[in-house]
């Protein structure tokens, strides 16, 4: 009974996004556009509070959070077939995260595997949509940005992916509160300066969106296995970061070549 009343809360999840989408679309009003965005949010709450199987990655404050990063990444994309078919990756991400199962019974190690790395590529996306539309704000100036949009934006990535690591980093291991402070300010700071470093190139939003949430994603995983009693094992990772530096530096050739 249990099992069949979670996919039902999945079904009706997916179907619930996949509605407050489509009236977006339809609709261009703006308090139209709030109502809905208010009842969706309200929804998603609803049906997290009533979720009797929630896993242990699985929080509220990721499900807003996905939320939230999902419209405001609708918001930047131009081609109306490109946002149906966000529109379906969308309706099909809520209707997972609703519709995944974790025994509690098994321990953190083993069993949660799947479910953290799924949850891991939420935050991931999230980073990626917050930190397009934060590039997404600074396309409004054209020139030069000025001192008070700096002062908004840089830090707001910085923020942004501080905070986010550190969520990932609490489904994997247990610190104290300063611990992850420390590293999340470290995070911060880096992600801040390389933010304002990449506005400067000719980049669109989206490719900045791309190559930051790159930098910011082995950043993260390197502090996490960091955490890790056994520390980065350096044999092991060293060729996934040459394998991630090289493509980032094609991709930014890449796109450089063809602005």
């Amino acid at each position: 009974m249990k099992f069949n009343f979670q996919y039902l809360i999945a079904l009706i999840s997916a179907f619930v996004t996949g509605i407050i989408f489509f009236l977006i679309l339809k609709f261009s009003s703006l308090p139209i556009f709030f109502a809905l965005v208010f009842l969706w949010f309200s929804l998603l709450t609803f049906l997290y509070l009533s979720f009797k199987e929630k896993r242990r990655d699985h929080t509220l404050l990721l499900t807003l959070s996905t939320a939230l990063s999902s419209l405001l990444l609708f918001s930047i994309i131009d081609d109306p077939y490109l946002r149906w078919f966000f529109v379906g990756f969308v309706v099909l991400l809520f209707g997972i995260l609703f519709g995944v199962k974790e025994n509690s019974e098994i321990p953190l190690e083993y069993g949660r595997q799947p479910f953290r790395r799924f949850s891991m590529m939420i935050w991931v996306f999230n980073a990626y949509a917050l930190f397009s539309y934060l590039f997404a704000l600074g396309v409004l100036f054209q020139s030069e940005w000025p001192v008070w949009l700096e002062i908004f934006l840089v830090p707001g990535a910085g923020i942004i992916a501080g905070f986010l690591a550190g969520e990932i980093w609490k489904m994997y291991v247990h610190f104290e509160a300063k611990t992850f402070l420390f590293w999340r300010v470290v995070t911060a700071l880096f992600i801040s300066e390389v933010f304002w470093s990449l506005r400067l190139l000719p980049f669109g939003y989206l490719v900045s969106g791309i190559l930051l949430t790159w930098l910011w994603y082995v950043l993260q995983m390197l502090v996490r296995f960091h955490f890790q009693p056994s520390g980065i094992i350096w044999k092991k990772q060293l060729a996934f970061l040459i394998t991630s530096a090289v493509i980032f530096l094609f991709l930014a050739l890449f796109f450089v070549r063809w602005i």
